[in-house]
């Protein structure tokens, strides 16, 4: 079925590559396709604690193979990929009413995008996992960039490709010591390592996810691509690429979590772009900047208790980036909904919404209390399990979270 899916996905982005432009706003009912399918699939597995696998072998000797692995773990991350996939191709049809040049180009390369995070949270070896998510940074920074007449856009996407591909090769670095040190390729076979080289790859593999994820001293493409167009923030910048590496330090702690830089630098990494990102957010007036700056902050949180290691923060920082990808891609159509229907996203400038745009309005304030950690939303179990993970701790790392 893997196969099939990522099929489906390849056929969707060839066909719209094709004739995309003819079909005006209806490409992206055609997008949506294949993420749908893939939604309904992972929903059909819920309780199967069995894994889905598939492979294709290139090179056996050099442990050189395409391989995917579909687990509890990987198919909840699908169906926040896909899931959230389809609502923003509804959104665009919609964001777009009035038509934009070039709609095919722009519908698949976010195909593309949606296509390149399935394989990421997908992939079972390291080479997989390497080129899938440098193909999230080529797509991203043809989405950035997607308005080629703006010097800010195309600045934007050059930062933002130059810090996550160079993230990509420090990433690969630490995944081939990795490997060589288990004597395996395969993540799911990987057990923990020790030595000099768990202590390398674990500075190497935080380092590349601080890049992706956009945590201090690398947050900065973060509010600069917030000159994409924002079904491209709600898709890219809340719910899937911004996660890739909180998802690459979900995986890599069992592997490497015992080495000793592995909790300091993770905390500090989290912490520190939780504060920054923070007190960035408090600084601007711009919605989508607000916005923009609050993901670096609460991916810095799930960053520092996945670092921690226990069961406890583990559970509650994948609790935290299923329900931070709901409500910050809720808040992003919302903020585009708002600058189409008055022009303007500054805050300081709009007043009185609630009676002109009701739905927008509610959406908004069940967003913004989900955000906030309040019952009965979604993010207030994740909220709660995160403060119950931090006083499970012990130390200076409980005095810290």
């Amino acid at each position: 079925m893997i196969w099939a899916l990522l099929g489906l996905h390849l056929i969707g982005f060839a066909v719209i590559a094709g004739i995309g432009d003819g079909l005006g706003n209806r490409v992206f009912a055609v997008a949506a396709g294949a993420p749908l399918v893939t939604s309904i699939w992972v929903i059909g597995r819920v309780g199967d604690a069995n894994a889905t696998t598939a492979q294709i072998t290139w090179v056996a000797g050099l442990d050189l193979e395409l391989a995917f692995r579909v687990g509890p773990l990987a198919a909840l991350l699908t169906l926040v990929v896909s899931g959230i996939g389809v609502l923003v191709f509804g959104y665009a049809a919609g964001y777009f009413a009035n038509g934009i040049a070039g709609v095919g180009r722009f519908t698949a390369t976010l195909l593309a995008f949606s296509t390149a995070m399935v394989g990421l949270v997908w992939a079972d070896s390291i080479w997989t996992l390497f080129v899938f998510w440098e193909l999230t940074s080529i797509t991203s920074f043809l989405l950035v960039g997607y308005k080629n007449t703006d010097a800010d856009a195309r600045l934007a996407a050059r930062r933002a490709l130059l810090i996550t591909v160079a993230g990509g090769l420090v990433l690969l670095a630490g995944l081939v010591i990795m490997a060589d040190s288990a004597g395996t390729g395969r993540l799911s076979e990987m057990t923990n390592i020790g030595g000099t080289s768990a202590a390398v790859a674990s500075v190497l593999v935080l380092v590349a996810a601080a890049t992706k994820s956009a945590q201090i001293p690398f947050h900065v493409w973060l509010p600069g691509a917030m000159a994409a167009p924002t079904p491209v923030s709600a898709y890219l910048h809340s719910a899937t690429m911004v996660k890739a590496g909180v998802v690459l330090v979900a995986l890599a702690g069992p592997i490497v979590g015992d080495a000793a830089p592995w909790t300091p630098l993770g905390i500090s990494f989290g912490l520190g772009s939780m504060l920054w990102g923070a007190i960035g957010a408090l600084r601007h007036r711009d919605a989508k900047l607000i916005l923009a700056w609050g993901t670096i902050s609460q991916l810095g949180l799930m960053v520092a208790l996945l670092s921690v290691g226990s069961a406890k923060a583990t559970f509650a920082a994948i609790g935290l980036l299923a329900a931070h990808a709901v409500f910050k891609a809720a808040l992003f159509m919302v903020v585009g909904e708002i600058d189409v229907r008055t022009g303007t996203r500054r805050i300081d400038e709009l007043s009185g919404l609630r009676a002109s745009m009701p739905l927008t309005f509610a959406v908004a304030l069940v967003s913004a209390a989900s955000m906030a950690g309040l019952p009965p939303t979604l993010g207030f179990p994740a909220k709660e399990a995160a403060v119950e993970a931090a006083l499970g701790l012990a130390g200076a790392e409980k005095a810290v979270l």
